[in-house]
């Protein structure tokens, strides 16, 4: 006899046990009776063909479900990453001329790691913006070293402009001091 309990637990079963019943419904609901009838089931589909078509229904509607469930999820991820994307290019685009400035020393140093100033406010501000990191404590009294995000890294590389006029100073030489924020 089949019980509640069966029938739920079919009911939350993964979609690679339910797609073998849909498939193995479909052939036997919609197989021409002569096909059938080779494989001697032909009596059996006919007495049980409801059952069968319940059967089919249900692992359809599962599958769907299985499905939407899963597009949605999929969908919230991208939404999700959608918006860190957005907000992170956001905390980059409203930098101050001294973010600017400790940033582009990065970038024309071409590197991803610099010591700096763990007291400074800006490097703080900058490592709860996610745009750099304490990459080691075991730098001198005051400094210590930093990384830049990857994306960071990435998205400065990529648009050199939200470093402007910084950054065209740094490479000319023109700017001799970051503000101390640099050990």
């Amino acid at each position: 006899m089949i019980s509640i309990q069966h029938i739920l637990a079919w009911w939350k079963s993964s979609p690679k046990y339910i797609l073998p019943a849909f498939v193995l419904t479909a052939i036997i609901l919609f197989a021409p009776v002569r096909t059938l009838n080779k494989f001697g089931v032909d009596e059996l589909v006919a007495k049980y063909r409801m059952w069968v078509g319940l059967i089919l229904l249900s692992s359809l509607s599962l599958l769907i479900s299985h499905f939407a469930f899963w597009l949605a999820d999929k969908i919230q991820t991208w939404r999700i990453r959608h918006r860190k994307r957005s907000a992170r290019r956001a905390l980059l685009r409203d930098l101050t001329p001294k973010e600017r400035v400790l940033l582009a020393r990065f970038i024309a140093d071409n590197t991803k790691s610099k010591p700096l100033n763990r007291w400074s406010g800006i490097v703080v501000g900058l490592c709860h913006g996610d745009i750099i990191y304490r990459s080691s404590s075991t730098g001198s009294f005051n400094a210590d070293c930093y990384n830049i995000q990857p994306w960071a890294w990435k998205e400065l590389r990529e648009n050199p402009r939200l470093l402007e006029p910084e950054l065209s100073k740094i490479r000319k030489g023109d700017m001799s001091t970051d503000g101390g924020e640099s050990m």
